[in-house]
């Protein structure tokens, strides 16, 4: 879970620092080259992240991911994982990343 919170406040930071605004001024051809931001996060903490009945899934990462998508004017695609060991047994692997 730190790993995701530590992923969420430095992707927030990129967003509304004065050092984000270059980061803004980044096309996103750069940040999303295949025209939409894949975000990675687990659902094992639901106040982070949780899977509805339906299979949708909401919350504080799922919205930032979305705002930053909509920023960047590309399609938000959550990558979810069910656990924190699942989670960060991904990093490395391109599972969310372009």
């Amino acid at each position: 879970m730190r790993s995701l919170l530590v992923c969420t406040v430095l992707l927030f930071a990129a967003v509304f620092s004065p050092a984000g605004a270059q980061a803004q001024q980044t096309p996103a051809s750069e940040i999303a080259p295949t025209g939409r931001l894949r975000v990675g996060f687990q659902i094992g903490s639901p106040i982070l992240a949780k899977r509805a009945a339906d299979g949708s899934v909401s919350g504080v990462v799922v919205d930032l991911g979305k705002f930053v998508a909509e920023r960047l004017d590309v399609a938000f695609e959550p990558v979810v994982y069910a656990n924190q060991e699942a989670y960060a047994q991904s990093f490395g692997k391109g599972e969310w990343t372009w």
